[in-house]
């Protein structure tokens, strides 16, 4: 085998991808109680050391669970239940293309989940069939209950700028009905500054231009889930609404150094636009009593 100087051997690279998923799976299983080989589950009280907030938060502590999930990248495999790796909420998936899972997880609040469990491989018990990892957060059941969760943020840029952003949710679940609403204000903002310097052929100076560019926005979206469970039958229903609008000034002094003197001059553009994104999304489950599920699906966005 040759390698180039500063390149790891290609024996090195197979042999830690290969060794990668295991290790990881093995992380988790350090942590958590085992019910059998398959299945891994962290109880609430795991986590009471790390004064979660949301459900998300009490997933990114577990051991290993980037590596088992696949990390944070994408795939090139599209439509819906397209990954390897599915993140369920009491067994059942999100209903959407830019409703996430992760997302939901972050508007709930920690005190409302009773467990989360870990499953690789398929289970019948749950709503995916998948050769990857399975995450299934399992909320408290309760008759009648109903969280706040709010988290207010400071962006520092690399100019000094410092932009307010924060977010609301209400959860809860009443008998049968269960329900989430969520605003979310994001700060957007970005100053860029680029030089241009020309010559002619011979290297003689031609012209330079200073441009500085400022987009300030603030993101707003709102969202919406809503789960009915009837005797053997389950109603869900998602909703989700975003809007911005990014204007952007740019400012450029242009010097042309063509002539007898050097002449400067000012440019000044003023952009803006408005982009509204929404999706609404549900489904209906039925059980019927010889275990088999017929389930019917919509997406609009």
């Amino acid at each position: 085998m040759i390698s180039t100087p500063g390149a790891p051997p290609r024996a090195f690279v197979l042999a830690f991808a290969i060794l990668a998923p295991a290790l990881s799976f093995a992380q988790i299983e350090e942590a958590g109680n085992i019910l059998d080989g398959s299945t891994i589950v962290y109880p609430a009280t795991y986590f009471t050391e790390y004064a979660p907030v949301s459900a998300n938060d009490m997933v990114n502590v577990i051991p290993g669970i980037n590596l088992a999930m696949g990390g944070r990248g994408g795939n090139n495999r599209r439509g819906l239940g397209a990954g390897e790796n599915e993140i369920l909420i009491n067994g059942q998936r999100v209903t959407g293309k830019s409703v996430s899972a992760r997302d939901q997880l972050s508007r709930i609040s920690a005190d409302q989940v009773d467990y989360i469990e870990i499953i690789r491989g398929s289970s019948e018990n749950l709503d995916v069939r998948n050769s990857g990892h399975t995450l299934n957060v399992v909320l408290r059941d309760a008759q009648s209950r109903r969280s706040i969760n709010t988290e207010i943020n400071m962006d520092r840029y690399h100019d000094g700028t410092i932009e307010p952003g924060g977010k609301v949710s209400l959860a809860g679940q009443t008998g049968a009905f269960s329900y989430l609403l969520s605003a979310e204000a994001e700060p957007r903002y970005e100053n860029e500054f680029r030089n241009e310097v020309s010559y002619d052929p011979d290297f003689t100076l031609r012209e330079t231009r200073d441009e500085t560019s400022i987009r300030e926005e603030t993101e707003y979206n709102f969202s919406s889930a809503f789960s009915y469970q009837f005797n053997n039958d389950l109603l869900q229903l998602n909703a989700q609404f975003g809007t911005r609008s990014p204007p952007t000034d740019t400012e450029r002094f242009i010097t042309d150094f063509t002539g007898p003197v050097p002449v400067t001059r000012l440019e000044v553009e003023d952009r803006s636009f408005e982009r509204d994104e929404w999706e609404i999304g549900g489904d209906w489950e039925h059980s019927f009593n010889n275990g088999s599920k017929y389930r019917v699906l919509f997406i609009v966005n």
